[in-house]
């Protein structure tokens, strides 16, 4: 059995800015996640065209 956590109630202004602070990181991690997603793509894409480029030389040389 865990634990139990009492969660010591926050005054107004902590509750604020903690609140402010958590959407700024999910802010932040949008961002991020929507940078990774077109930096993988693009790879993918250079991966692909590797591929395709390895399989010509393979074609070549046979």
């Amino acid at each position: 059995m865990s634990p139990r956590i009492i969660q010591i109630p926050l005054p107004g202004g902590d509750r604020k800015a903690q609140v402010k602070g958590i959407r700024q990181a999910h802010g932040l991690h949008a961002s991020y996640y929507a940078q990774s997603v077109l930096i993988r793509s693009a790879a993918e894409e250079k991966l692909r065209e590797a591929d395709r480029l390895e399989c010509d030389a393979w074609n070549a040389i046979m």
